[in-house]
């Protein structure tokens, strides 16, 4: 936040917004642009990655060293360093553990303090020009798989260099007991805490457009926003749609999918991208 509000500060001097200025409250009457501190109302937002990688990395310390004594943290610590080399063993144990995203309450209950402390502690930081700062969640485009190449393995068995969680949700594939399940998790921490908007990804199979399901598809919308949500992107494909446009990209030129805060088509996505929209559960009615 230190650095954003350095480069921002370098931003408002170098690269003014006047039109937009000229549309928003106050800057006129302060002679000021909005990128410096003419609005009303200042704010500026940091977005958040990984936080199911967290809440699941937390549950696996806790339940390894502290419950099940099976191992100390300095050698939970030394096999992450190894990326888990040698311990295949405990690496799927580390992946069989309960996730977030599937109302585990216990996965859910820490969820919420990591949300809440993440997102609290974000706006006790003061904006260059006024104001505070929001956390978001969004994944600008494909962020949350760049910092997972240089972020080391987890302890909820997730390896080197492979993608963070890319929103609100859990990481994905890790939510494997149906959509409600999910929504459930994701609304238990106090999502207001980050309105600069924590998105949410959820896959769904195609059934859910039939005309017979759709009732059952807005009550899902309907639900998860009535218990907090602020922003659901919705996917409606499967994996099996994905591979083949990654095989045949040439007649898949007009699948549009939907990667988190913004739209492409899939075919002009990189492969990590890619990849990381084919891991994500997609669920079936």
């Amino acid at each position: 936040m230190e650095i954003r509000n350095e480069t921002q500060k370098e931003v408002a001097y170098r690269s003014p917004v006047f039109i937009r200025s000229l549309f928003i409250q106050d800057c006129i009457q302060r002679r000021s642009m909005q990128s410096e501190s003419g609005a009303r109302y200042n704010h500026g937002m940091v977005d958040v990655y990984g936080i199911a990688n967290v809440v699941d990395s937390l549950y696996a310390i806790k339940k390894f060293v502290y419950t099940r004594q099976i191992i100390t943290l300095p050698e939970f610590a030394a096999i992450l360093r190894q990326n888990f080399e040698g311990n295949h063993e405990f690496l799927l144990k580390c992946k069989k553990l309960p996730k977030y995203g599937n109302e585990i309450s216990e996965v859910d209950e820490l969820g919420k303090k990591v949300f809440d402390h993440v997102f609290a502690y974000i706006r006790t930081k003061q904006l260059w020009k006024g104001g505070c700062y929001y956390g978001f969640c969004a994944s600008a485009p494909g962020n949350h798989i760049g910092f997972g190449h240089t972020t080391g393995a987890t302890p909820d068995g997730r390896l080197a260099g492979m993608p963070l969680a890319s929103s609100v949700g859990p990481s994905s594939g890790n939510d494997t007991s149906g959509p409600t399940a999910m929504l459930k998790s994701a609304s238990t921490p106090d999502l207001s805490l980050a309105i600069g908007t924590p998105v949410l990804n959820l896959s769904l199979s195609p059934e859910y457009l039939k005309p017979d399901n759709r009732n059952i598809l807005i009550s899902l919308i309907k639900t998860y926003f009535m218990m907090g949500g602020m922003q659901l992107q919705l996917n409606l494909t499967d994996a099996v749609t994905l591979k083949e446009a990654q095989k045949n990209p040439e007649q898949h030129k007009n699948l549009i999918v939907r990667v988190a805060g913004y739209s492409a088509r899939f075919v002009d996505l990189n492969s990590d991208i890619q990849n990381d929209l084919i891991q994500r559960t997609v669920h079936s009615v």
